[in-house]
């Protein structure tokens, strides 16, 4: 029977290469509860983010080439004095996130958007890295 104690001596026993199809998520320097997801397709890259409760005041979202940075500040609460919190899924402040994408962005052609809590940041690929179909011709 395998109990806990068995399991967790089975996973410590493991090679460590073992364990490279895993890899650890980045910290990008946010709490959990504002973990980005990030995909992308031939034409895009999109990040999103929950942040429920911020305003768009609240935002601020810079360009600069590759990188996209994400800063977010204010409070989610009118006042905090009386507040004694035992547990918070989310905390108050400034906090930055920086994205490295692998393109250059075109702050033109990116979108932002806040909307339902979530921030979502879509930014298009230049028409030089989209992908092209060539003819095939007889030789």
């Amino acid at each position: 029977m395998l109990t806990a104690n068995r399991i967790q001596r089975l996973l410590e026993s493991m090679h460590p290469a073992a364990w490279e199809p895993f890899p650890v998520w980045p910290d990008f320097g946010f709490e959990a509860g504002y973990r980005p997801r990030i995909w992308s397709t031939d034409q895009d890259v999109t990040i999103q983010m929950d942040a429920p409760g911020r305003k768009i005041e609240d935002f601020e979202v810079a360009i600069e080439r590759n990188r996209i940075q994400v800063s977010m500040q204010g409070s989610l609460y009118d006042s905090e004095d009386d507040l004694k919190f035992r547990a918070r899924e989310r905390s108050d402040g400034q906090q930055k996130i920086d994205f490295t994408l692998p393109f250059a962005a075109d702050p033109e052609q990116t979108s932002v958007e806040y909307k339902h809590g979530v921030l979502q940041i879509i930014a298009r690929k230049p028409e030089q890295e989209l992908p092209r179909k060539l003819e095939v011709r007889q030789g």
